[in-house]
């Protein structure tokens, strides 16, 4: 079955691919802000200069196991569910729509060194949480779904180069766009987010034509579900996979969300160089991760990138770690 869906799907242009990946564009830029830039704030905002880290820390916990969950579980959803609007696209429409209206609780529910604020808080991201990933997982579907087996590696590319400008434009273009005097506005961050995941939303959704189910969807149930997610664990190779990734955004998510406390605003951009080559690379790496071609010095490559990234805040480390508490 795969190989004959792989010979019928139509090639696409540069165009068509990089509108495939425009939605990741737009959910990096969503997260980039709200991870770098607002939610450490507002972690301080709530917590106070003492609680700070404590604070943020529950609030990525608990945002992380909810993630956890309703990925998997929304991801088979699309596969078993068909629409006179397709597999995917609706999910991505309201899961990106209800993100939106959850965006509009982490702007207004927090106040100012009130503990008791938090609990909202946090059902708000635990909403814009829940609805990012009801859109993301169906999203991450929809690639294989429409490109081509010899295009995968070039979609990848796009798919690298969406997400690196996304994360510039979240972290450092709305910081500066919204700061003023010193004071960071917030509240215009939040909105700029949502316009940028909307108007990622928009060029997938528009632009990409998503295939036909000619054959029947069996319905969804839960032990086949559940026998899913645990039977690749038992592959040698996904183990693997599965591990790399696990450490890999393990040590990315204990950096990345705490950097605001150990680095100014003002450092920050140092980083911007770094983030527009791994961008450029994700394009240009994309034709030998392409069938026939070897991965493992891609991964390599892209792992000494990632220390050069790290290397700026080395020295400072371990008397930055004090802010934290």
């Amino acid at each position: 079955m795969n190989t004959i869906q792989n010979a019928t799907r139509p090639r696409m242009s540069h165009f068509q691919q990089a509108m495939l990946s425009l939605y990741w564009f737009g959910t990096s830029a969503h997260w980039a802000a709200i991870l770098l830039i607002t939610l450490p704030k507002q972690a301080l905002l709530i917590g106070g200069d003492t609680v700070k880290g404590r604070t943020l820390g529950i609030v990525l916990l608990i945002g992380a196991f909810v993630s956890m969950i309703v990925a998997p579980l929304f991801g088979a959803l699309s596969d078993h569910i068909t629409t006179r609007w397709g597999r995917r696209r609706p999910w991505i429409v309201i899961g990106t729509l209800m993100n939106v209206l959850g965006i509009l609780g982490l702007i207004y529910f927090p106040r100012p060194n009130d503990l008791s604020s938090l609990p909202l808080f946090i059902f708000a991201f635990m909403w814009v949480e829940f609805w990012n990933n009801v859109a993301t997982a169906p999203f991450s579907a929809l690639i294989p779904d429409v490109v081509p087996l010899d295009q995968r590696g070039s979609a990848s590319g796009w798919y690298g180069l969406m997400n690196m400008l996304g994360n510039a434009t979240g972290a450092v273009a709305f910081t500066f766009l919204f700061t003023h005097n010193g004071q960071t506005d917030l509240t215009a961050i939040y909105y700029a987010a949502a316009g940028a995941l909307v108007f990622g939303m928009l060029g997938t959704v528009l632009f990409v034509k998503e295939p036909q189910v000619k054959r029947e969807v069996p319905p969804f149930r839960w032990g086949e579900f559940l026998h899913g997610v645990i039977e690749p664990l038992r592959d040698h190779d996904f183990r693997w996979v599965f591990w790399t990734r696990f450490l890999m955004v393990m040590g990315t998510f204990t950096v990345q969300e705490f950097l605001q406390f150990f680095m100014s605003l003002r450092q920050m951009p140092k980083l911007l160089p770094l983030s527009f080559w791994q961008g450029y690379s994700s394009v240009r790496s994309s034709v030998p991760s392409s069938p026939g071609f070897y991965r493992t010095d891609l991964v390599a490559s892209s792992w000494f990138m990632r220390q050069a990234r790290c290397k700026p805040s080395y020295p400072s480390y371990s008397s930055s770690l004090r802010l934290l508490h």
